[in-house]
Parts: C-alpha cells; sequence; structure tokens
C-alpha cells in the first residue's frame, strides 16, 4: 500500500502534470501506477527504477499499459548508478543526453 499517495502525486505533479518524472524506488509500483494514470493524461513519462530484480519485474506486469504505450520505462539499477543508467537509455533510444527530469519521488520507508 503506498504511503501518503493521494498527497504525494498532487504535490510532485501540480506544476508540471506531463513532464518527466523518475520514481527510485519502483517496489510494488503504487506510487508509479498513480502518478502514470495523471502522466499520461498529459503526455507525460516515469522513470521507474529498483535494485531489486524480482520487485523490478513485478512492478513491470503491473505497469505493462504504461511501458507499451511509451509513458513508462523500466530500469534496473541502484542509486548510485542511476545517472549512467539514465544516460544509457537516452542513448539507446536516440534523446542524446540524459532525461531532464521535473521531480524524483524515493520512497525511503521501511521495507518488508
Amino acid at each position: 500500500v503506498p504511503v501518503l499517495c493521494e498527497q504525494t502525486i498532487q504535490l510532485l505533479l501540480a506544476d508540471k502534470p506531463g513532464g518527466t518524472f523518475l520514481d527510485c524506488t519502483l517496489g510494488g509500483g503504487g506510487h508509479a501506477i498513480a502518478m502514470l494514470q495523471v502522466l499520461k493524461e498529459n503526455g507525460g513519462h516515469l522513470y521507474c527504477a529498483d535494485r531489486d530484480p524480482d520487485a523490478l519485474a513485478s512492478a513491470g506486469a503491473r505497469l505493462e499499459d504504461f511501458t507499451a504505450s511509451g509513458h513508462a520505462t523500466l530500469l534496473h539499477s541502484n542509486f548510485a548508478s542511476l545517472p549512467s543508467v539514465l544516460r544509457a537509455t537516452a542513448a539507446a533510444t536516440a534523446q542524446g543526453s540524459a532525461p531532464f527530469l521535473d521531480g524524483i519521488l524515493l520512497d525511503l520507508g521501511v521495507s518488508s
């Protein structure tokens, strides 16, 4: 269950509902799905990162419609590697440089 999900989405996306964001702690994908419902309506994009390949695969299945429509990109990465992973992703998609991010979400609660 994503903690403070509604409040987080309202604050994070208020100024840029069609912006480019990064969820550094994808986990089960709860915050990501809520963000993507707004971002997809407004032409935005969400990069979704997690260091746990099992969590990434599980959340990826929940986000399949968003990844298929080009509104979400899954990244297998830890925090330290995110800058280089974002640059590599941008190069692979012909963006040329790492994407400008309008906001970053880090859900740094206790993991069970």
